[in-house]
């Protein structure tokens, strides 16, 4: 629209125009005998020139235009820092699409970014994965998560006030949305309020394939000094044959290294053995190098248990031949170590401890401290015990129900103390001797079974000696389960029971005659060496360690808020309230963090405190955990950090999704390659507006047209020799 701008009455102008038009027509016409024909005319036509030039001086001519209001209202600009943007397809696979992102934002010179803000429009930039992160700077990383585009617009209009301000928003993506709400549905809800959606793709339109590898689990488990097998899956779906260099690497440096060989569009699992010498948490990672491709890396966690080793104490008031050939069968196993405290006499006892317990065992006494019992795993305990246990006989009950240990009662049970009564799974019983040798058989659960148990179930079976005072059950807790009887008939008749109790284990058998068995046969000695074993380990399998990590050995998702928490149990093996528990971390780069755990208020004996792992690979945690009584314990953990499964596994670039939201919307799509360009994007109608005025005789050029034709008159009158 074109106006103007005078002080001067426009009719004056004009019939000022008009007379001066006339007065030069006049002094042409008495200039036409000295000049020729075309110097006349020209001389006319500068003159008129330069007077339509004077005439559009006085008018001031202006033009009008209206301009978006940028203080009325906001651009939003959502980036897509999700995991899929870490792929790498573009320039041929040497850069990822995060770093086309980050070179926007820190660079401007290309940036569509910085364009909008010489626009000078309001930008309200946030990051978003599965939630918005508002970005004004600083670092820029990878969000945890998933992908939700519809609820990173949605959260644009989810406040009244947020909307009402709204005139556009430009949306960088790759498109590879995989949470809700459907970024569809959104984009239905902006077009009805008007908004328009721009959206810049970031991603390979025709992905040459890529080279993929990354081990078959999160987390593998094996024990020291035995053989192992980490597992890596190669995929290649590019259209040709492709060899791949694969280095399996631990903290100390590379293991192993293969090369495989992958046929196009298709998948290979390779796998590497290992022996782990160190027990503990171990990390491992895979790096794939593959010719016209960076370096692809995967890790995984290796959990190394130390071989099962289980000690056993025998107690028993009598010298008893049944621990002499106990001791035999467990001598030829290198799981199990059994010790022993047997009083030999009025005043003596023999003991057959570690240097350890032998000082903390009284020499004329059972013991009955705590302490001395839950250094073991599981207790033998003879009847000719009963009378001499005293106040040892609750220490018993606590080993079981809080220490997770397993205990055997041995024959008779009629002066079992009270405290151990309520462990017993028989309740009443009868005597047998038998006066012919009776056979026994063994139930295949829970203590056996057909691949350990062996020659338990062949033939000759096991049997009860003749002549020896036997006992019988015949009333049990619900719970116990017979392990092994006599059957007469119809009739079944326990000689061994077992339940659980608390968080351990307990086992009664009616013989303490099982010895015979290696004295019958060659058989019968491989018999009662596997019925032993079998029942040692079972009693020893279930006990509970003092200190325990959840996070032990774990992939957790990469940003996302995770608990760092330990499981702490005191001497006495119940939860330890009164602990100070300290952590230092130990980050993926070298770096140390340091971590002052809490009490849980939700479980007793739970320290914890959030953390977040902004980097991915190996955490190391070494906690360090005071008691109020001066003991001090050390425990170290580790877990593995890596993008979120959803996020590594669908990574193609989606540019369907983009132009769907930018048609649906009014909003226009570009792709990445094509950004530079960008000037302007589509905004939201009725937007505040201003007004700009442009003076025509404010601009250089209309004083250089001024200026023209009176130069060219002095030229042309100085070459036709006028004054």
């Amino acid at each position: 629209m074109i106006a103007f701008e005078t002080p001067i009455p426009i009719l004056w102008i004009a019939i000022g125009f008009i007379l001066a038009i006339a007065i030069l027509a006049w002094l042409s016409f008495g200039l036409r005998s000295l000049l020729r024909p075309r110097y006349l005319w020209s001389l006319a036509g500068l003159r008129g020139f330069a007077c339509i030039a004077i005439v559009l001086l006085l008018l001031n001519p202006y033009r009008i235009s209206k301009e978006p209001d940028a203080d009325g209202f906001r651009v939003a600009v959502l980036l897509d820092a999700s995991g899929s943007m870490d792929t790498r397809d573009i320039e041929n696979g040497s850069r990822s699409r995060f770093d086309i992102l980050s070179d926007w934002l820190e660079k401007t010179e290309h940036s569509p970014i910085h364009r909008l803000r010489e626009k000078g429009y309001s930008l309200d930039i946030s990051l978003f994965a599965e939630e918005n992160l508002p970005f004004s700077g600083g670092d820029l990383r990878l969000l945890p998560g998933g992908t939700a585009i519809g609820g990173a617009l949605r959260n644009e209009t989810s406040q009244p006030g947020r909307q009402a301000d709204l005139g556009g928003v430009l949306l960088i993506s790759d498109g590879r949305s995989n949470s809700d709400p459907s970024a569809i549905e959104v984009s239905r809800q902006f077009r009805a309020l008007g908004i328009p959606v721009s959206t810049i793709g970031i991603g390979s339109r025709t992905p040459p394939g890529e080279i993929k590898t990354t081990f078959t689990k999160p987390r593998f488990q094996g024990e020291r000094g035995e053989p192992m097998d980490l597992t890596v899956s190669v995929s290649n779906t590019r259209q040709t044959e492709e060899s791949v260099d694969l280095e399996l690497h631990n903290e100390e440096g590379i293991v192993d290294r293969q090369t495989v060989t992958i046929p196009a569009n298709s998948e290979k699992t390779v796998a590497f053995n290992v022996i782990p010498f160190q027990a503990g948490g171990q990390a491992f990672r895979v790096v794939a190098k593959t010719a016209g491709a960076p370096d692809e890396i995967d890790v995984a966690a290796v959990e190394v248990n130390e071989p099962d080793h289980f000690r056993i104490l025998y107690l028993s008031g009598k010298p008893t031949a049944e621990y002499r050939f106990l001791q035999q069968s467990a001598h030829a196993s290198e799981q199990i170590a059994v010790e022993a405290i047997i009083r030999t006499g009025p005043e003596s006892f023999f003991h057959r401890l570690t240097e350890e317990q032998e000082r903390l065992a009284p020499n004329d006494a059972f013991p009955h401290e705590a302490d001395f019992f839950n250094a073991f795993d599981a207790i033998i305990a003879d009847s000719s015990l009963w009378s001499e246990i005293g106040e040892g006989a609750e220490a018993l009950q606590n080993f079981v129900a809080h220490r997770g240990g397993g205990l055997l009662l041995t024959g008779d049970l009629s002066e079992l103390p009270e405290e151990l009564k309520v462990l017993s799974p028989v309740t009443a019983f009868k005597i047998e001797r038998p006066f012919v040798r009776r056979n026994l058989s063994i139930t295949p659960a829970p203590i056996f079974s057909e691949l350990t148990g062996g020659m338990l179930f062949g033939t000759p079976p096991v049997f009860l000696p003749i002549e020896l005072p036997s006992f019988i059950a015949t009333e049990w807790k619900r719970g116990a389960r017979t392990i092994v009887q006599m059957t007469e008939g119809n009739e079944v008749q326990p000689l061994m029971m077992a339940h659980a109790y608390g968080a351990g284990r307990v086992g009664w058998i009616g013989t303490d005659a099982t010895w015979r068995w290696r004295m019958s046969s060659a058989t019968g000695l491989e018999q009662h060496s596997l019925f032993w074993n079998n029942v040692m380990v079972w009693l020893a399998s279930t006990g509970k360690p003092r200190l325990s990590v959840p996070l032990q050995g774990k992939r957790v998702a990469l940003a996302e808020e995770i608990v760092a928490g330990i499981e702490v149990m005191g001497s006495d093996f119940r939860p330890a309230r009164e602990a100070e528990v300290e952590a230092n971390v130990l980050l993926p780069g070298g770096e140390t963090r340091q971590l002052h755990l809490q009490p849980s208020f939700r479980q007793p004996g739970r320290f914890e405190t959030d953390f977040h792992p902004d980097e991915a690979g190996e955490y190391r945690i070494r906690y360090r955990i005071s008691f109020p009584e001066g003991e001090e314990l050390t425990y170290e953990s580790f877990f593995i950090a890596s993008h979120h499964d959803r996020e590594r596994l669908e990574t193609a670039y989606n540019e369907e999704l983009l132009r769907d939201i930018a048609r649906l919307t009014g909003g226009e799509f570009r792709h990445y390659s094509d950004a530079q360009p960008l000037r302007d994007i589509p905004l939201k109608e009725g937007i505040p507006t201003r007004e700009s005025r442009r003076y025509l005789a404010g601009n250089p050029l209309f004083l250089l047209l001024l200026a023209l034709p009176l130069f060219g008159e002095w030229y042309l009158r100085r070459k036709v020799g006028l004054k």
